[in-house]
């Protein structure tokens, strides 16, 4: 799977990251009005995956809103330094009290 779309009518896409093997883990794209948030990271090395699939829906790095990570491991959140340095407008969303394991 590289990306899969999960529910088109509400914008909701799975875009595999890549990790370790094809089909491990996934992050999540939801798009509505020519705007992204991107759920969970992948590792830095799926950055370009998630740069291409986001150019594919017509979504400019400038209208991601949002990177959300639901906590801190290497598969969720390794890329989240990377996506908001490509994302300029994005914000990081995450509960202050995430443990870090």
């Amino acid at each position: 799977m590289s990306v899969e779309t999960l529910h088109y009518n509400h914008g909701i896409h799975a875009v595999d990251t890549d990790y370790v093997r094809s089909g491990l883990a996934a992050l999540y794209l939801m798009v509505q009005d020519g705007h992204a948030a991107i759920i969970e990271t992948g590792t830095s090395h799926g950055v370009a995956r998630v740069m291409a699939t986001l150019d594919s829906l017509g979504i400019t790095p400038e209208a991601v809103d949002y990177v959300i990570v639901t906590h801190v491991h290497l598969d969720h959140a390794g890329a989240a330094g990377s996506l908001l340095a490509t994302c300029p407008n994005a914000r990081l969303v995450v509960h202050p009290k995430v443990p870090v394991t």
